[in-house]
């Protein structure tokens, strides 16, 4: 049986009365002939393909969508920009209270009278030698002792030049809690240590004393005592005496550490204190030196002084400088003394 294929015609007026039985609209009928057709869900407009059947837009399916597995992280980018300054905290706790440091007093001066009763003055002279003496000066950084060599070095061993000091009279050789001092020296060549240092050309410490009995205005026939610390003749207790001494080096020298030692009117440093000396406390209780005498703990303080010069053929040749001594005592606070002009 042979089909009869409709005309064109036929299938409009069909199409068109399927759309007026439901209600539709003529023109929405005939998008499949080539019309602007409709839009796919999520897609773009669709569009009749040259058969005159639909295509969907490019929408995106939801049915079909895929799902990839995370990739590695990427590299650490920059550092972004500092932020800005944050408010200032909440202030802390106050500490504890230090120990008293110090103080510093500088010596821009130096009196020529040794019985001032404040600062600090200058006296020279000569041991027995022929010369005119030595002398105390004020440099610019410190206090020269010197003599009238040449450069204002020591001409000969019994030229001596010192600083000192009565600021601590009348108290005891026991309230001394804390004696140092910083100096250096420079030796020229000399006939002694075979054109080198010989290495007994730095200052010495001195504190003087009144013989028991006596006083610091009345210290009897043989008059004032003293303790004296020398840098050539210190080391560990017990053990050898160390030189302490180098030229051309300021060096810094604890007088009453335990690791210092003194002698009592013994200034050569001779027997029976072979190796130096004792510790300033043992030697202030019990004199090496003074072997069956009392203690020298309570005598009365009547000068403190650094001294250089009257050393022989040691401090021929020798210039020294001071730069500041510190003293510390009972009732006192710890002083500094800083000499010099400045200028």
């Amino acid at each position: 049986m042979k089909v009869k294929t409709p005309s064109p015609s036929m299938a409009v007026a069909t199409v068109a009365l399927a759309i007026s039985i439901g209600g539709g609209s003529a023109i929405a009928a005939t998008a499949d002939h080539g019309g602007a057709g409709h839009a796919t869900k999520h897609g773009q407009p669709g569009h009749n393909d040259q058969y005159g059947r639909h295509r969907g837009g490019g929408g995106f399916n939801h049915r079909h969508r895929r799902h990839f597995p995370q990739g590695p992280p990427g590299p650490q980018g920059p550092p972004g920009p500092a932020g800005p300054t944050g408010p200032q905290g909440p202030a802390g706790p106050t500490g504890p209270q230090g120990p008293a440091g110090s103080a510093t007093t500088p010596v821009t001066s130096l009196s020529t009278d040794k019985t001032v009763a404040q600062g600090w003055f200058a006296t020279g002279g000569t041991d027995g030698g022929t010369t005119t003496g030595g002398t105390a000066t004020l440099g610019k950084q410190g206090a020269i002792l010197g003599g009238t060599g040449p450069g204002g070095a020591f001409a000969d061993g019994s030229e001596f030049a010192a600083i000192g000091t009565n600021a601590y009279n009348g108290l005891e050789v026991q309230d001394l809690a804390q004696l140092s001092y910083t100096a250096s020296y420079t030796a020229t060549a000399t006939a002694f240590d075979n054109g080198s240092d010989a290495r007994g050309g730095a200052p010495y410490f001195r504190v003087f004393f009144a013989d028991p009995g006596n006083t610091c205005a009345q210290p009897g026939a043989n008059g004032l005592d003293d303790v004296i610390f020398t840098a050539n003749t210190q080391g560990l207790p017990g053990g050898p005496s160390i030189n302490l001494e180098y030229s051309g080096e300021m060096e810094h020298y604890d007088v009453t550490s335990p690791y210092g030692r003194v002698r009592v009117n013994n200034d050569a440093g001779a027997p029976p204190e072979a190796a130096g000396g004792s510790p300033w406390e043992q030697e202030i209780h019990d004199p090496v030196s003074l072997a069956g005498q009392p203690s020298i703990a309570a005598q009365p303080i009547c000068r403190i002084v650094v001294q250089d010069g009257d050393g022989g053929n040691y401090t021929v040749g020798v210039i020294a400088t001071v730069q500041s001594v510190t003293i510390e005592a009972t009732g006192m606070a710890p002083t500094t003394y800083m000499f010099g002009t400045g200028q």
